[in-house]
């Protein structure tokens, strides 16, 4: 007597579905559990037989299963079953036959499980198509500062992977979603004082951007602002650098406009010759994120500026 209670006291708090069936596939007993799993009281599950609970699309294998169990096998198996109120979930079922006959199957709902291993494996798909593109963009930045002179590449090469790995931090940390183009100006900008200094303005609205657009906009930042550690603006105290964006209607839809405006720097000029530095900011940012930018040397300091549809910051 005391053990037919403690059965039905680990019945009745069981975390999964009990479900107990006549071997024509009547309910007859369920466990709380299983009542608030499939929405149906225990009343209206002793209406009920296995096909009441399963999709449709299950219905084909049903009977092979119930033969195995009758032939006192344990069955494992995942399904999709129906709630009272129609909506699914997958559930894993261990089942078998009893040794009075009944049919006895418990039931756990792996959905949650099901949709964080799915996640696990986009994740690992993203992460391998990630870093093959960061591997290419690796190399088109080693071949092109190759071309510098050899005094400037160890330096230039480091500082462009330095403006690369930043951008990628932020995708790692947010497992590859989208990011905000607030937090990407601030994490660029980080190594030559960042938005809490006196030297550097960051004001703009929140903006998401993808992969590839973060990527090629975090590059070009950086650049921006090694030269102007280098010879602008932040080469001196009396400097400052204003980031400033905006979204406004264009012909084709919103677009982002960026600017990137030096002042109380030495005054500068344009360089005699282009290098890699100038591709990034200019035409590779263009092509990356379909939009223009333009670049000038005004006496009071460098001004650059970019614009883009904002659909392109996300499919860039």
């Amino acid at each position: 007597m005391q053990a037919s209670i403690q059965l039905r006291d680990i019945f009745e708090a069981l975390g999964d579905g009990v479900f107990v069936a006549n071997a024509q596939g009547r309910y007859l007993e369920v466990n709380p559990a299983g009542c608030r799993m499939l929405g149906y009281t225990l009343e209206e599950f002793r209406t009920l037989t296995l096909v009441d609970v399963v999709d449709p699309g299950e219905l084909a294998r049903l009977d092979a299963v119930v033969t195995e169990m009758a032939d006192m096998q344990i069955h494992r198996s995942e399904w999709l079953f129906r709630r009272k109120d129609g909506s699914t979930f997958v559930g894993e079922l261990v089942g078998g036959q009893l040794p009075d006959g009944r049919l006895q199957s418990i039931v756990r709902d792996v959905t949650e499980r099901r949709e964080r291993e799915e996640f696990e494996r986009t994740l690992r798909r993203e992460a391998a198509h990630r870093t093959k593109n960061v591997l290419a963009v690796v190399q088109a930045i080693l071949k092109q500062s190759q071309r510098s002179r050899p005094d400037d590449f160890v330096g230039g090469f480091e500082e462009r992977m330095r403006g690369l790995v930043l951008s990628h931090d932020l995708f790692v940390r947010g497992e590859w979603a989208q990011v905000d183009l607030v937090d990407l100006v601030t994490a660029q900008m980080q190594p030559f004082g960042g938005a809490a200094g006196t030297q550097i303005a960051i004001q703009g609205p929140s903006v998401s951007m993808g992969p590839a657009a973060a990527q090629a906009l975090g590059l070009a930042l950086h650049e921006l602002g090694t030269n102007a550690v280098k010879y602008g603006a932040l080469s001196v105290d009396t400097g400052r650098v204003d980031i400033a964006w905006r979204i406004e209607d264009g012909a084709k839809g919103p677009e982002l406009r960026m600017t990137w405006r030096e002042i109380g720097g030495p005054q500068v000029t344009a360089p005699e010759r282009t290098g890699f530095g100038s591709a990034l900011i200019g035409k590779l940012t263009q092509r990356s994120l379909r939009g223009e930018t333009c670049m000038s040397f005004a006496p009071t300091g460098v001004q650059w500026s970019l614009t883009c549809e904002l659909a392109h910051l996300v499919d860039a």
